[in-house]
């Protein structure tokens, strides 16, 4: 996939629109459909044809492109906003450094895009397989807060 400018601005709007929905989340207790969904669908997409497929075309980051724009200054919820970002990109760090997980994160992605074909994607079941995907192979091992 191409590195330029475009593709890297597309990345970095969709992590933005991921950890501003965590934020609302957190914050309020819900977030915008629309964005979740596109956050979400984005998992699914294993071999895209460019980064904007991904999303399935940069118009879905709206969300994101707003965060990145206006949600990341010195106020109290752009340093918050700033560290929920840190902290993904510190998940994936460690993340891509263990191809045991990293296989395991495939063979579980594709169990996902299979359940799609039955499920809604914010239907609760999917939405608890997304979580248990996260706590089995994202938030443990020995280079992960709160290892057990």
């Amino acid at each position: 996939m191409a590195n330029t400018l475009f593709d890297r601005t597309v990345a970095f709007a969709g992590i933005c629109q991921a950890a501003s929905l965590v934020q609302a989340v957190a914050r309020d207790g819900y977030c915008d459909e629309a964005a979740l969904r596109t956050c979400l669908n984005s998992i699914a997409v294993t071999d895209p044809s460019n980064t904007a497929a991904v999303y399935e075309g940069e118009h879905n980051l709206s969300h994101g492109l707003k965060a990145m724009v206006n949600g990341l200054d010195s106020s109290p919820t752009g340093g918050e906003l700033t560290r929920y970002l840190i902290n993904l990109l510190a998940l994936e760090r460690r993340l891509s450094g263990r191809r045991d997980s990293m296989a395991q994160l495939g063979d579980r992605i594709g169990t996902i895009k299979r359940q799609m074909a039955h499920y809604d994607l914010l239907d609760d079941q999917m939405i608890s397989n997304i979580a248990s995907i996260y706590l089995d192979i994202i938030s443990t091992g020995p280079s992960y807060p709160g290892h057990r």
